[in-house]
């Protein structure tokens, strides 16, 4: 599932800054254990 978000986030162009913004969105809500 999160790959699916992340590989469509790839092929929209998004940027590596935005790209790592979201990724560290992303591992933060699944260490605490919340839903976007």
């Amino acid at each position: 599932e999160l790959g699916d978000v992340i590989d469509r986030a790839i092929e929209s162009g998004t940027d590596k800054e935005e790209y790592d913004k979201f990724c560290d969105r992303q591992l933060a809500e699944l260490l605490s254990g919340t839903r976007a």
